[in-house]
């Protein structure tokens, strides 16, 4: 284990979690405008519709049920909705995100 960046292959993990959700973000918005633009009924619309809206929810809680690499607890848990002092920490052992490793924060992931 490299004793610089000891949470490395964690963070890693989580990237990648990270990733699939914003490549399925961006062909759930390219679907979402075809299903717009088709000629196909209202109902079958609306089901695809709801399938994709289920299928999103189902990576976000993939994503947000990433476990801490220190302490084992779940790192995303129910937050205020405007507390975003702490959306970036542990709340139990307070490591932060990306703390360990070599990665850093962006927009992607």
């Amino acid at each position: 284990m490299d004793e610089k960046n000891p949470y490395q292959k964690d963070w890693k993990e989580y990237k990648g979690r990270r990733y699939i959700k914003f490549f399925f973000w961006i062909i759930y918005c390219f679907l979402l405008m075809f299903l717009y633009f088709s000629y196909i009924s209202h109902i079958k619309k609306g089901v695809l519709a709801l399938i994709l809206i289920i299928g999103f929810f189902v990576i976000e809680l993939y994503v947000v049920s990433f476990r801490c690499p220190r302490c084992g607890h779940k790192f995303f848990k129910k937050r205020k909705w405007f507390s975003s002092e702490d959306w970036n920490k542990c709340n139990e052992c307070s490591l932060k995100l990306y703390e360990g490793s070599t990665y850093r924060w962006t927009m992607i992931g």
